[in-house]
Order: structure tokens, then C-alpha cells, then sequence
């Protein structure tokens, strides 16, 4: 879990913890439905933790969901094809 320290930048941090926890299940679930083998799910979710700590101050407020599945989906795509319904 990452643990945000107080300071300056601590805002951010703050807010890309409570998107990837408040999207943790979307994530995970939208990976199995396009087809990521159980064994890596892990490794997308941090992939997608990844692109939300860099990218934060693009979130709109009120979109967060949008963002991280767009960029889930976007981030699977690039490494191969996606397929819709994948056996989970």
C-alpha cells in the first residue's frame, strides 16, 4: 500500500492512492475480462498504478474511473491483442 508522507507533494500522492484503491477491483476485474492470465494480474495492476502516479495532475475530477480503465485498456492493447471476455 503506499503510504503518503506529509510535506510538499504529498497531495498527489494522497489522491493516486485513493484512485487505485477506490479502482483496485475494476482493474482487476477488467484485466481477467480481456483475457490476463490470473498470474499476471499483479503486474498490470501495478502497471496501471504506474501510469496514475505519473500522469495524476491529467486526472479530471469526477473521471478518475474513465482514466484508469481507458489506460488499463490502452496499456494491453500495446503489448498484444485484447480479447473481449477472456475466460474468468
Amino acid at each position: 500500500m503506499l503510504v503518503p508522507s506529509a510535506g510538499p507533494g504529498s497531495a498527489p500522492r494522497i489522491r493516486v492512492q485513493q484512485i487505485v484503491l477506490e479502482h483496485l477491483d475494476a482493474i482487476w476485474r477488467t484485466a481477467r475480462r480481456l483475457g490476463v492470465p490470473p498470474a499476471d494480474v499483479d503486474d498490470v495492476a501495478q502497471e496501471v498504478a504506474l501510469v496514475i502516479l505519473r500522469r495524476e495532475s491529467a486526472i479530471q475530477a469526477g473521471k478518475e474511473r474513465a482514466f484508469v480503465i481507458g489506460s488499463q485498456r490502452r496499456q494491453l492493447e500495446s503489448d498484444g491483442p485484447v480479447e473481449e471476455g477472456g475466460n474468468g
